[in-house]
């Protein structure tokens, strides 16, 4: 993992939203709001697991040929 720094703020992201889609399915209250926020919740996690941190270079990610 050489971008750890924004793949550990992507796995919290994530683990965030799944924390409250469980809360919201154990309580039964499930509305679109709290649906909208457990959905940004993972797709920002999804996007940080995918970006690079700022101090790693495209030759140290392997991004370059």
């Amino acid at each position: 993992m050489k971008s750890w720094k924004t793949s550990l703020a992507g796995i919290g992201a994530i683990l965030g939203a799944l924390a409250a889609l469980i809360q919201g399915i154990v309580s039964g209250d499930l509305s679109s709001e709290k649906i909208a926020l457990i959905f940004g919740g993972f797709t920002t996690g999804a996007g940080l697991l995918a970006a690079r941190d700022n101090d790693v270079t495209s030759k140290i990610a392997g991004a370059e040929k």
